[in-house]
């Protein structure tokens, strides 16, 4: 299980830490997301045109880290990333959404 594996932990202790995610950790997330959830991100993407921010933020909510950590590692207010959550989710729907519906969503992908 994804979710027990070697790099989950290393990257939760790096993200509990406040460690800022370098472009090497950004690509290692996305291809063990691609191994676990292939076509996410092209699913994703096919949904809406996104932001490098809006991207990360979508690989972090599928990696189940809080919104309170993605701000840490993202060098953002909280409130920017519920900002991010609730736009995306308005974007893809052409409605207004808590940024939990936008969690859910892509949960499901």
């Amino acid at each position: 299980d994804f979710f027990c594996s070697d790099f989950y932990r290393m990257l939760c202790r790096k993200i509990n830490s406040g460690a800022m995610l370098r472009d090497e950790d950004w690509n290692e997330i996305e291809e063990h997301l691609r191994s676990v959830y292939p076509g996410f991100s092209n699913r994703l993407y096919g949904f809406c045109r996104m932001s490098e921010l809006e991207y990360h933020v979508c690989m972090l909510i599928k990696l189940r880290i809080a919104p309170s950590e993605m701000a840490s590692v993202l060098s953002k207010d909280t409130s920017t990333i519920s900002t991010v959550r609730s736009r995306l989710y308005r974007k893809v729907f052409g409605k207004k959404g808590s940024s939990k519906d936008w969690d859910n969503f892509v949960n499901t992908l």
